[in-house]
């Protein structure tokens, strides 16, 4: 079995388990206790890697793509950001993302629902960060979307988006 597939296998298992799961499971990540909602990614070593390598300009306004548990938000707010908005196009992970902020005492963290910048329009960012679904895979639903993007098309839309919403 090649790569790819174990790993389509292991997504394909992580997404049935966030669909069974009927209570919030928490979860430590970027030195915070992170909790995620059924239905949402609880988040692992991609976001743990995220959060160790984000660099956040004192003051700077910064955009959370594919927020999820606003796991990244919540690390740019930490890290000194004047204002965070987080977006997600998952309603359970808008939920989830709120949950966190107010948990951790964070009013700077605005989170919306939304795909990419619809949310943002006219808005500019100094900082944009993105923990976007990566397996060129159908999604059936907004729980799948975690993991899965038919054709990339969020990260290319990403790319060819992103610069109009820069400082």
């Amino acid at each position: 079995m090649e790569a790819n597939e174990i790993s389509l296998q292991n997504q394909k298992a992580a997404i049935e388990e966030m669909k069974q799961r009927q209570t919030p499971v928490t979860n430590v990540l970027g030195g915070n206790e992170i909790t995620a909602l059924p239905n949402v990614y609880a988040g692992w070593l991609d976001s743990e890697l995220m959060c160790e390598v984000i660099q956040i300009p004192k003051d700077a306004d910064v955009l959370d793509l594919c927020t999820g548990t606003g796991v990244i938000a919540i690390k740019a707010a930490q890290l000194g950001a004047k204002r965070v908005v987080a977006v997600d196009l998952n309603p359970e992970a808008v939920k989830s993302a709120r949950l966190n902020a107010r948990k951790l005492h964070l009013p700077q963290i605005d989170v919306r629902e939304g795909s990419l910048f619809e949310p943002v329009t006219n808005e500019l960012f100094d900082v944009i960060t993105i923990n976007p679904p990566y397996i060129n895979y159908e999604a059936a639903d907004k729980t799948e979307i975690s993991f899965w993007d038919a054709g990339n098309a969020v990260t290319k839309q990403f790319f060819a988006e992103c610069k109009a919403y820069l400082t």
